[in-house]
This record gives C-alpha cells, sequence and structure tokens, in this order.
C-alpha cells in the first residue's frame, strides 16, 4: 500500500473511532441528564453545556466523513450528462476547492483557538477547546479532499469507452474502471 494510503487510511479510521465515541459520549451524558431530570427530579446543569460542545466536535468530524464517502453535496443530474474526460476534470477542481477551503477555515480556526481565552460557564471549560473541533474538522476535511483531488487526477486521462466508478471509498484509490 502506497504511503499516501495509508496515512489516509489511517486518517479515516482515526475519524470514524473519534465519531463513534463522541456519539456513544454524547449518548450517555443526554442519558444522564434525562435520568436526573425525569428519575430523581433534581436536574444537573452541566450535561446540556456539555453535550452541546460534544455535538459540535461530532458535526465537523462527521462532515469529514462525509467527505470520506462522498455523501457531500454534489449536482447530480447536471455530472451525469458530462463526458467523463470532463466529468474528472471538473471533479478535480471540486475537490482541489474544497480542500483549499477547508485549510481556510482551519487556519482560521487555529487562530480563534490562539486567541480566545473565555471558559465556559457551568464547567469552567475553555471556549478555545470547543472551537478547536471545528479546527480539527476541517482540517480532516482538507486531507481527505486533497486526497481525493489526487486521486481524481489519476484518474482524469480515463480513456474514451470506459467508466470510473465514482462509489469507492474516497482516499482509497481503488476506483474501478469499467469497460461499456
Amino acid at each position: 500500500m502506497p504511503r499516501l494510503k495509508r496515512i489516509v487510511w489511517a486518517i479515516e479510521k482515526v475519524v470514524e473511532w473519534m465519531v463513534i465515541s463522541l456519539f456513544l459520549f454524547l449518548v450517555g451524558i443526554i442519558f444522564l441528564g434525562v435520568v436526573f431530570r425525569y428519575g430523581f427530579n433534581n436536574p444537573l446543569s452541566w450535561p446540556t453545556e456539555l453535550s452541546t460542545f460534544v455535538f459540535t466536535w461530532l458535526s465537523y468530524l462527521g462532515a469529514a466523513l462525509c467527505l470520506k464517502e462522498g455523501a457531500m453535496i454534489d449536482i447530480d443530474i447536471a455530472m451525469r450528462r458530462i463526458p467523463q474526460p470532463v466529468k474528472g476534470i471538473l471533479e478535480t477542481i471540486r475537490d482541489a476547492v474544497m480542500a483549499a477551503v477547508s485549510f481556510l477555515v482551519f487556519s482560521q480556526s487555529y487562530r480563534l483557538f490562539r486567541t480566545v481565552r473565555p471558559i465556559t460557564p457551568t464547567l469552567g471549560i475553555p471556549m478555545r477547546y470547543v472551537h478547536l473541533g471545528v479546527g480539527i474538522g476541517f482540517a480532516m476535511m482538507g486531507i481527505l479532499g486533497l486526497a481525493r483531488m489526487i486521486d481524481d487526477c489519476r484518474h482524469i486521462g480515463a480513456v474514451c469507452g470506459q467508466r470510473v466508478d465514482n462509489r469507492a471509498a474516497v482516499g482509497s484509490g481503488d476506483r474501478v474502471v469499467q469497460q461499456e
């Protein structure tokens, strides 16, 4: 397995496990809050705040997983009518723009991480760690978008009469070329 594929695979797996772990943690926090509120009639003040922060992290890491799975918004009806070589070029441009925007948002998020000083009212968690989830999510999207772009560049030269199956995993480089 080439080095780039291994790096992207490792990033994908880390993101997957982070999303799974955060989701289970979020369910546990919410369950605990509900049990104390309705079961013991003694609501806790911190589950709502913590679940909001965990959900922020979950959302941005989940967006990176959507990019990995190719589940980002695309104009499918228009893309189906475009010839394969042009389609490959447009996909490469799309992935390059997505990676560039993701890295731009990451850089601004890092700047925000370095400058934000307030702490949360209930838990006393520095808000910089909440904002860090946005940066990490966009960094992952940028890396995976860059890997998709590299993968797209490898497939731009698809010969007429061949079709590239775009349903393969992002960054894996295992797209299937089929004869029509």
